[in-house]
């Protein structure tokens, strides 16, 4: 498998900014070679990533999400990315169905922990809280796993 990871929700404005923040932090700090990007199967076009998003990850991980525009999920991401991580379910179905050839090349972000990372669009900061919380270990759970970087818990690093 590559390292051109293609992180997946809906808007793409809430969730995987997020995550592509948090890999783009590990491919950094630990020099990993590749790219990360991330887009939604039903983009908010150009929108910036969520207030509370932004918010979350520069106040606790100190992780600058603030350039984030949303993207339109396309055949051009499928075909180029080794990797493509989804928060629910319905979005690898959604994915596979307009493009079979993704298949086997698609997860959960959550795979490991065997979760999903709900949506928290329009609800409480405590509830981004608790997704991003959520988001960041699983974010850790792939670099362990694909690149055997031993993430301590509890922290960023």
């Amino acid at each position: 498998m590559g390292n051109k990871i293609l992180t997946v929700c809906l808007g793409n404005i809430c969730r995987s900014p997020v995550a592509e923040g948090f890999f783009a932090y590990h491919f950094r700090r630990h020099q990993i070679p590749g790219e990360v990007s991330s887009a939604g199967i039903q983009a908010v076009i150009n929108s910036a990533a969520d207030p509370f998003s932004q918010k979350i990850m520069q106040d606790h991980y100190q992780i600058d999400i603030s350039a984030h525009r949303a993207r339109q999920f396309d055949e051009k991401m499928a075909r180029y990315y080794d990797l493509i991580l989804v928060m629910e379910d319905f979005q690898a179905t959604k994915i596979q169905s307009l493009y079979p050839y993704t298949t086997g090349k698609i997860h959960p972000l959550g795979k490991w922990r065997k979760r999903t990372v709900a949506d928290p669009y329009q609800q409480s900061e405590q509830i981004f809280q608790q997704n991003i919380a959520l988001i960041h270990d699983c974010v850790n759970d792939w670099i362990e796993q694909l690149w055997q970087v031993p993430i301590q818990k509890g922290s960023i690093k």
